[in-house]
């Protein structure tokens, strides 16, 4: 186990992202709180920015904790290669960082969300029918309740899995399997509620019984882009370059594929329910996106976010290549941006798919707390677990 250990001394130094991201993420986010809250006539555009920013960050957590709990239920391994990284985007500093970075959001209420505005909610008889569930006091319990309890899950199984590291104790991972294959039942499910406080409730009227697990499947294609692209970049650095193999780039990518694959499917079957359904109250998410632009932002999604990458991802060469597939992650990440853009914004922005300078600063606001967290729970444990024979054997003979 010490030959191991000694044989991590990281070139390839992922904690490093932590200082660059504190660098860029602390002005930043300073500027996007300042202008909500010191600027009126800033607020609202800068509210609506940070919460596109804060929703895809925290998505992106969701999907590293979600992925998480699929490797320790399947127990694949083509989840040990990323594991601490899956660890570290989706642990409980990361995911308490969520939440705290959830308060600007909670003070912004009123000029986000129609069922916080207690005048459309007098006039309307649908958001007083929902007002029981959806209100100022009801999102944030909510919110703060499910960050704790993923955010406890989390830190057990980064627990136990280093208390494995160190004292090879096989019952550790039946244990890790015992927890995640009910926990990932409840992920999908409180993921669900959650995505519908944050999100589809933007419209005071709409609903979408596939939102879920778009929020589900999206988010863990973008974790895995990720982690892969840490990889694949540093695939002749140590101690990647002790793991790296034809067989580790070909899961990876084939894990690519398939949550590609599901995010289109799910995203047609959405498409399918309210266009045979056609009835106006469901349909409307589709009426906005198909005007003033939006409708080029959709099939632009359509050609670069799925096919494209579902024929790159079929090619046996690109997967057997560190390089190749990290250029096909790092365009997979941006599509994930892309994406979440044009779910989120359209909800409050009829103006057309322009993007403002408020929507960058957000962005990387949030995103360089996150990668600060995401360095430092890195440099917590070893680069890779080493408690796994498969990963052993890979080290040994490469």
């Amino acid at each position: 186990m010490s030959e191991v250990h000694a044989a991590q001394a990281p070139e390839a130094n992922v904690a490093k992202l932590g200082p660059a991201g504190l660098l860029i993420g602390v002005p930043l986010l300073g500027v996007s709180i300042g202008l909500m809250y010191l600027a009126p006539d800033q607020r609202v555009e800068m509210a609506q920015s940070y919460l596109f920013g804060w929703v895809f960050w925290a998505a992106l957590t969701l999907g590293c904790f979600g992925l998480t709990l699929l490797h320790h239920t399947v127990r694949g391994s083509w989840g040990l290669s990323i594991l601490r990284m899956l660890e570290a985007g989706g642990g409980p500093r990361a995911l308490s960082l969520m939440a705290l970075l959830f308060l600007p959001v909670v003070g912004m209420y009123g000029v986000l969300y129609p069922w916080a505005d207690k005048a459309r909610v007098a006039a309307d008889t649908i958001l007083q029918h929902k007002s029981g569930w959806i209100n100022p006091q009801m999102v944030t319990g909510r919110t703060f309740v499910l960050f704790a309890i993923w955010a406890l899950a989390a830190a057990w199984l980064r627990r136990s899995s280093a208390r494995q590291d160190e004292s090879g104790d096989e019952t550790e991972a039946q244990k890790r399997t015992n927890f995640a294959a009910p926990g990932i039942v409840f992920f999908v499910i409180t993921v669900t509620l959650a995505v519908t406080d944050w999100v589809m409730s933007l419209d005071a009227h709409w609903y979408s019984t596939m939102f879920g697990p778009l929020f589900v499947v999206g988010p863990a294609l973008g974790a895995l882009a990720l982690c892969t692209l840490i990889v694949c970049v540093n695939a002749d650095k140590s101690p990647f370059n002790q793991i790296m193999s034809l067989s580790l780039t070909k899961d990876l990518g084939n894990m690519l594929f398939t949550l590609n694959l599901f995010w289109a499917y799910f995203n047609f079957s959405q498409f399918i329910i309210y266009w045979n359904g056609n009835l106006p109250t469901p349909a409307g998410y589709y009426f906005h996106r198909s005007a003033d632009g939006w409708n080029f932002i959709g099939g632009f999604l359509i050609v670069f976010q799925f096919l494209v990458p579902f024929f790159a991802l079929m090619t046996p060469r690109i997967k057997a290549s560190p390089r190749a597939l990290a250029w096909v992650c790092g365009w997979l990440i941006l599509m994930r941006f892309l994406d979440v853009y044009y779910i989120v914004t359209p909800m409050y922005r009829t103006t057309g798919p322009m993007v403002h300078w408020q929507d960058i600063v957000a962005l990387l606001g949030v995103g360089g707390i996150w990668l600060a967290a995401f360095g430092s729970q890195v440099k917590g444990a070893s680069v890779y677990p080493v408690h796994d024979m498969r990963l052993m054997e890979a080290v040994e003979h490469a």
